[in-house]
């Protein structure tokens, strides 16, 4: 019994890690590798990839660009966020319930979830 209860969750995350292998293991592969066919191992083991990624200005470029937007979102959410909360948890105020019951169930569904009654609103 003990044996099964090992063995399946295994198998789980074996499954999920199957998508990670697979980056991994196309990004040491040549392009005409990848595009040939099937192969469980890359047959011509290189760095290429990672060399193009880490030294070519358009590459970079969009790396530095992400981490300055991540940034900049980062602090911004946290500058705004941190003062809403703390307003919630320790003052009383005219409909902070209802305000607060908005605020949750929208963190909690995702937009398309909201954005269906509209469509079906407008057209």
């Amino acid at each position: 019994m003990k044996r099964t209860g090992f063995i399946i969750p295994l198998i789980y995350i074996v499954f999920l890690m199957l998508p990670i292998y697979w980056l991994l293991n196309m990004s040491f592969k040549t392009t005409n590798e990848i595009l040939g066919g099937f192969s469980m191992w890359p047959a011509e083991f290189t760095f290429e990839n990672y060399r193009k990624i880490f030294t070519d200005p358009t590459w970079y470029n969009g790396y530095i660009n992400s981490i300055t937007y991540v940034a900049i979102n980062t602090v911004l959410s946290v500058s705004v966020a941190l003062p809403a909360a703390y307003a919630f948890s320790r003052y009383r105020f005219l409909g902070d319930k209802h305000l607060f019951f908005w605020l949750l169930p929208n963190r909690m569904a995702p937009p398309a979830v909201f954005a269906l009654p509209f469509l079906q609103l407008y057209s």
